[in-house]
């Protein structure tokens, strides 16, 4: 069978735990953080989970390639993160996911400046190219 063409789905192996690309994960569902965190690092990324927003942005992000959040929280939004982290213009680029992904909300979330969206229930090869590509500009 012949190799198919174009970049794989999922990113190369990490050589070591410690250069891999860091990507924070914003979800205000313990469940489903707990599952995503799980998925991302069979992905081999090193990933840095938050329950909200607030939490996220009082962490810092400096050293953060990637920010993989939840657009419906408590407290500040997906969009709200997302605004501030383009009003940052340093920050990384954003990856927002929800349970409603109408129409409406992924052209808010893109016009917004989402590197990607996604609809949940999440699809593993779906999140995996979201991610590279999103990191790759």
């Amino acid at each position: 069978m012949m190799p198919r063409p174009g970049p794989p789905l999922y990113p190369a192996p990490m050589k070591t735990f410690l250069f891999a690309p860091h990507v924070a994960l914003v979800e205000d569902d313990l469940d489903v953080r707990e599952g995503l965190q799980a998925l991302l690092r069979s992905f081999g990324y090193r990933v840095f989970p938050y329950e909200d927003a607030q939490q996220f942005f009082d962490a810092g992000h400096g050293g953060i390639d990637c920010v993989l959040s939840d657009v419906q929280m408590p407290g500040m939004d997906g969009f709200d993160l997302l605004a501030r982290l383009r009003a940052d213009r340093q920050g990384p680029p954003c990856v927002l996911m929800t349970a409603f992904p109408d129409a409406h909300v992924r052209a808010r979330a893109l016009r917004g400046g989402a590197a990607g969206f996604l609809g949940k229930p999440i699809d593993a090869e779906e999140l995996a190219a979201c991610i590279v590509q999103a990191m790759n500009g």
